[in-house]
């Protein structure tokens, strides 16, 4: 059994290093489902009412989900004179270039060849841009514990300091190596940074 590799090895982490893998493992599973809501506002939503917002959707992808959020129907946003739109959409502070982008959407609307919207569209458009921003919420949050977990720790300063090491890819070496790591710590240090 052994020769043919079908053995695991025991490890029994500590109580931290669990935490933090578990925190590593929730993140991955939230950023899937990020992915999932933005691939379904681009490729369902925006692909069925309204293509035309495609092209700059992923310039702005704030005022995107603005306008899937409050007038993806493009009859109605059409309907709208040009600075209600503006202030539905992004209200405060523009630049020129933004504003033109927003005028292009605006006018785009007009001879949009996307399918009829109704009641149950916009409300899965509604559902879907508070889905995405509610996860993103809950991601940052998220990188907060992972964050706050690994600072406990002397030798997390050690991995940040390796040129390309921030702190994402740094907790998820400590969470993948973090025993063998600290075994590694102290007088061998220099020996790891050239390693790695």
């Amino acid at each position: 059994m052994i020769s043919q590799g079908k053995f695991l090895f025991y490890e029994y982490a500590e109580p931290f290093l669990r935490e933090l893998r578990d925190l590593l493992a929730l993140k991955r599973r939230l950023k899937r489902l990020e992915h999932g809501y933005r691939v379904r506002i681009r490729n369902h939503l925006l692909a069925k009412y309204f293509p035309e917002l495609d092209r700059y959707y992923e310039q702005s992808e704030s005022y995107g989900l603005a306008v899937v959020r409050w007038c993806l129907n493009p009859r109605v946003l059409s309907l709208f004179e040009f600075e209600k739109f503006v202030q539905i959409v992004a209200p405060g502070k523009r630049g020129r270039q933004q504003s033109g982008r927003l005028r292009a959407i605006w006018e785009l609307a007009r001879g949009s060849l996307g399918c009829k919207m109704g009641p149950a569209a916009e409300f899965e458009a509604r559902v879907m841009v508070e889905g995405l921003k509610q996860i993103r919420e809950v991601i940052v949050e998220t990188d907060r514990q992972i964050l706050d977990r690994c600072m406990e720790f002397p030798e997390y300063e050690c991995l940040l300091s390796i040129p390309g090491f921030g702190p994402d890819i740094s907790a998820k070496f400590w969470g993948r190596l973090g025993i063998l790591f600290v075994s590694r710590m102290g007088s061998r240090f220099s020996r790891w940074r050239v390693w790695i």
